[in-house]
């Protein structure tokens, strides 16, 4: 267990001791989000799905017009022809309002809630890949021979390797969080509880990716144009670009097998939609079956002897 603790203490230190690279870790995603969610209505309370309105409001009209059309003497253009001679003007005899989709009637839509977690999941899962990368750096520089050499056990090895990369994205993700909360009024309108589980699963999930990515891996140049690629493809089909209500139907079912479109899922179903616990339990489930498949895979994968 001292050994344990002392690789942890050594993954921590090295990684905070950079200073650029720590204040990038939190700058880049703090920044990015918080343009994002200015696009996507900011704090006004605004909801998610207005972009879907006007189309809404296009096939209500639709119907209405076709009702029309069918139903009144001389049909539609008759209807209007009375307008050209001065009769009555017409106006849709309907009215939308646009309301937000939350778990509470009090819980108003906050844009920067959605941003924050997009935007956070897709730098931290880029800093996994720093972490997969770095291992391979190890292996090149002969430091990784140097660790096997020593009496420690596998699970002693990856196992601190994981615990440190969750740690530290734990760490990153609260501080950036902490900003949304003070800045940009994200708030926890559902459970504090659900919401630092989704935080801790998907923690756990960036670490074992980065042990994955460092399996997998042969030399960090190979590696990490594909891995990068990789991430970026989950992300943006986990919806952490854009809400996935506006993907075709069929990529709403593709996300469901991305584990990025849960943790996002969870993060948002815990800020803005105010919904309770057990609306988080699916996605930490499914975060943490993730993040095993990435270990189970790795250990599968890794090679003890290099």
């Amino acid at each position: 267990m001292t050994a344990f603790i002392a690789l942890l203490r050594k993954d921590l230190v090295l990684h905070f001791s950079n200073r650029r690279a720590v204040i990038m870790s939190f700058f880049a995603p703090i920044f990015i989000a918080a343009f994002f969610g200015s696009l996507f209505g900011g704090s006004g309370g605004a909801p998610s799905g207005a972009t879907t309105l006007p189309l809404v409001r296009g096939l209500l009209m639709q119907h209405v017009l076709a009702g029309l059309a069918g139903g009144a003497p001389g049909g539609l253009s008759g209807g209007l022809s009375g307008r050209a001679a001065g009769g009555p003007a017409f106006s849709a005899p309907f009215t939308t309002k646009e309301t937000a989709s939350t778990g509470r009637f009090e819980a108003n839509y906050n844009g920067y809630a959605h941003s924050f977690a997009g935007m956070g999941v897709q730098f931290l899962l880029l800093m996994g890949v720093d972490m997969g990368l770095g291992l391979l750096l190890m292996r090149r520089m002969g430091l990784w021979q140097r660790l096997r050499a020593a009496p420690l056990s596998r699970a002693t090895l990856l196992g601190s390797r994981i615990a440190s990369g969750a740690l530290i994205t734990l760490i990153v993700f609260a501080g950036v969080y902490a900003v949304a909360y003070t800045a940009f009024g994200v708030r926890v309108e559902g459970s504090v509880a659900g919401f630092v589980a989704v935080l801790l699963a998907f923690s756990l999930l960036t670490a074992t990716f980065g042990l994955l990515i460092a399996a997998i891996g042969r030399t960090p140049e190979a590696t990490r144009g594909l891995a990068i690629l990789a991430t970026l493809l989950m992300v943006m089909l986990g919806g952490a670009w854009v809400p996935t209500f506006i993907f075709p139907p069929w990529l709403q079912q593709v996300a469901l097998f991305v584990p990025t479109y849960w943790a996002v899922e969870g993060l948002d179903a815990m800020t803005w939609r105010g919904l309770p616990f057990n609306a988080a339990v699916l996605p930490v489930g499914l975060l943490l079956a993730f993040s095993a498949a990435f270990a189970g895979l790795a250990l599968w994968r890794f090679d003890w002897e290099e």
